[in-house]
């Protein structure tokens, strides 16, 4: 068994090595509103430099869904050459509440002028969007073999019915096909600003110089994009039997805390107290994890990851596992739920601190080079209006305890409405009602 101590000194030597050998991050708002944020690294060979805009699949709507994600796709597409012969690399997000462009450079300039010369006044060809909609429509049709991606989505749009947070990040064949240069002109002329715009630089930049290269180049129109109706959380479930596939994939999740919610990190915590798991790595099979354990002995489960992701309005905790096992899909989970019951009653210390030590290592090795560093900082201004330095990520995670784990998984997890997503060989998955039941247990 893994000792307090000696997860507490794992989790403290991560902590310090990564709060001393990654930089502040600092931050300018020009008059317009545009955000510009850094974390220069001098000693870096290269830089990354990112525009993230305030939207993504959140703020479409289920007849232009994949608009965000083709506006992107068709920058990278029209401008990927032009990159190239000044030695950048160029590489695009969307997700549901951001959407942004990275561009890896040694000139930085050039980068950021490339961005602002679309993004500034952008053209949409005609034949080009309409070339660009039809790849991206045969992507999304092989995004659709992708199960374990796929039962997160079918999550999402279950568990935030009649929202605009249910669609899809990057649409779906059918929508994607019908889009033309109107619908991404409409768009972007109501979701592009300045005020929900930010230019993110990380590596070899200094954080004055990328202020002095915005005002130079970006004239982003000002203005406020028009925000989607808040998204509510509802127990329901989805089903999409197929025989044919060789396994079952099945997601369950609870309603999880929102962004800015004081419990988004215990939430974290508490999602790597299960973490990750894959039978075919002899690593999981002796982690300590009391439900990984359980899943080894009887080969109930190929494997499963834990999450807790947020979202302004409202997120999702749960997990997402795939089994080739189908005849015992109800013990996977039933163990499964059993262990999220322990949350509020029966968790240990050592579980605690085990999970906070891999969640910090986790977390900090993200940052892991420029590129991933800009996307990490985008990502959280984009869509939350801030972000965490490494110092302050420790501090957080730190100030996760047993007692405040209990009490949220209490208030949040106990006896509470779950969303359920299946697809391939579910026949043994049960309903709804008896899954419902293991949130919660008998005790006299």
């Amino acid at each position: 068994m893994i000792s307090r101590s000696n997860c507490l000194n794992a989790f403290r030597t991560a902590s310090r090595y990564y709060s001393t050998s990654i930089i502040k991050p600092k931050y300018t708002s020009l008059p317009s509103g545009l955000t510009i944020a850094t974390q220069s690294d001098p000693n870096a060979k290269s830089s990354a430099i990112g525009l993230y805009f305030g939207t993504g699949s959140k703020y479409e709507n289920p007849y232009n869904n994949g608009v965000s994600s083709l506006i992107g796709n068709y920058f990278v597409n029209l401008n990927q050459n032009d990159a190239a012969k000044f030695g950048s690399i160029l590489s695009f997000e969307n997700s549901r509440e951001s959407t942004g462009i990275i561009s890896q450079s040694i000139n930085p300039e050039q980068s950021l002028s490339q961005l602002a010369s679309f993004f500034n006044s952008p053209d949409f060809d005609s034949s080009l969007v309409q070339s660009q909609a039809k790849l991206a429509s045969k992507n999304a049709e092989i995004f659709e073999s992708n199960y374990p991606k796929m039962v997160l989505e079918h999550l999402h749009s279950v568990a935030f019915q009649n929202s605009s947070l249910a669609l899809p990040v990057n649409g779906t064949s059918d929508t994607l096909s019908t889009l033309q240069s109107s619908d991404l002109e409409k768009f972007f002329k109501k979701n592009y600003f300045a005020s929900n715009a930010v230019v993110v630089g990380a590596g070899n930049i200094a954080h004055e110089t990328l202020v002095e290269l915005a005002e130079k180049h970006f004239s982003l129109k000002e203005g406020l994009p028009e925000q989607p109706k808040p998204a509510s959380f509802l127990g329901s479930e989805v089903r999409m039997r197929d025989d044919t596939l060789p396994k079952a994939y099945i997601a369950i999740a609870a309603e999880g805390p929102a962004i800015d919610s004081p419990d988004y990190y215990t939430a974290l915590v508490a999602s790597s107290v299960f973490g990750s798991y894959l039978y075919s790595e002899p690593f999981y099979h002796n982690s300590g994890v009391k439900l990984a354990s359980i899943l080894t002995e009887y080969h109930v489960a190929d494997s499963y990851d834990h999450f807790s992701l947020s979202y302004k309005d409202s997120g999702l905790w749960g997990f997402v596992t795939e089994t080739a096992n189908i005849g015992n899909i109800d013990d996977l989970i039933h163990f499964t739920l059993k262990e999220w019951n322990r949350l509020s009653i029966s968790l240990t210390e050592t579980e605690v601190e085990r999970a906070k030590a891999h969640l910090s290592t986790k977390l900090f090795n993200q940052f892991n080079s420029p590129k991933n560093t800009a996307s990490i900082i985008g990502k959280d201004i984009a869509s939350g209006g801030r972000t965490a330095t490494t110092a302050q990520i420790q501090h957080n995670i730190d100030a996760v305890s047993l007692s405040k784990i209990k009490n949220w998984a209490q208030d949040a997890l106990y006896d509470k409405d779950i969303a359920i997503s299946g697809t391939g060989q579910i026949e043994a998955l049960l309903e709804y009602s008896r899954i419902r039941a293991d949130m919660s247990m008998m005790r006299w």
